[in-house]
């Protein structure tokens, strides 16, 4: 591309000296009684309109070149970035939390297209029949957490169907799913603020084990704390990586 206008400048510049020399050398005369001076300054006014065109054509191809390179390199960003999401998240449940079992943990965000709550990131959670439920504000754990704004810790032993459904409002096909096939036992989610807008709620993380909860900790303040400082590390990934 360079500097293509400066070339087409030249090139008009030359084709209209080719055709206005003859005429000041008394060779030929102009279709219409100008003068010399006119017509050096028709001459370099037509020269620089075809520069200006080429330089504006020029300046929007640079700027949809630039844009093109600016969103891939986005792109790359977030690519990097939930993948960085996805180690943390196996780190948590493997060494910090220690959590014991069949760990996984995971991320939901909100769905903007259909206003129900995703798992957007994830560890551990390959094949998971639960995997692919979304819900809305209120219904599951998620639900709760993203309307309560509260960590919720429990277990599911001792509670039978009509239970859990009705405390958490699942369905018998999302309760199955969870409780048969996932074989969870205990679980703590917590909910992840933007860290430059504390009263921002932009996820829930949830944390699940096949083992109950006098195995997991998960009720105890040192586990906690210890979720909570995953999130705000959680939180600043997925704000940095435009993730959310």
């Amino acid at each position: 591309m360079g500097r293509r206008w400066l070339s087409r400048l030249v090139q008009v510049l030359v084709i209209e000296i080719i055709y206005l020399v003859p005429v000041y050398l008394g060779l030929r005369s102009l279709p219409v009684q100008i003068s010399e001076f006119w017509s050096l300054i028709i001459l370099i006014w037509v020269a620089l309109c075809v520069a200006i065109e080429d330089i504006w054509r020029e300046y929007w191809e640079r700027q949809a070149i630039n844009t093109t390179v600016n969103e891939k390199a986005k792109e790359k960003i977030r690519e990097l970035s939930a993948a960085l999401v996805e180690a943390l998240l196996g780190v948590i449940v493997q060494e910090r939390l220690r959590v014991p079992g069949r760990a996984r943990s995971f991320i939901y965000v909100m769905n903007p297209e259909s206003g129900k709550l995703k798992i957007a990131h994830s560890h551990n959670m390959q094949g998971a029949p639960d995997y692919r439920f979304e819900y809305e504000p209120v219904r599951g754990w998620a639900g709760h957490v993203w309307v309560t704004r509260k960590e919720i810790v429990s277990e599911l032993s001792g509670l039978n169907a009509e239970q859990v459904m009705d405390k958490w409002g699942f369905n018998m096909a999302e309760y199955q799913a969870i409780r048969r096939s996932a074989g969870i036992e205990s679980f703590i989610y917590e909910p992840i603020y933007d860290p430059t807008n504390p009263d921002r709620l932009i996820a829930v993380l949830g944390i699940d084990s096949n083992r109950r909860l006098h195995e997991t900790k998960f009720h105890t303040t040192e586990i906690q704390h210890k979720t909570v400082q995953s999130a705000i590390m959680l939180a600043a990934l997925l704000i940095d990586g435009d993730l959310v």
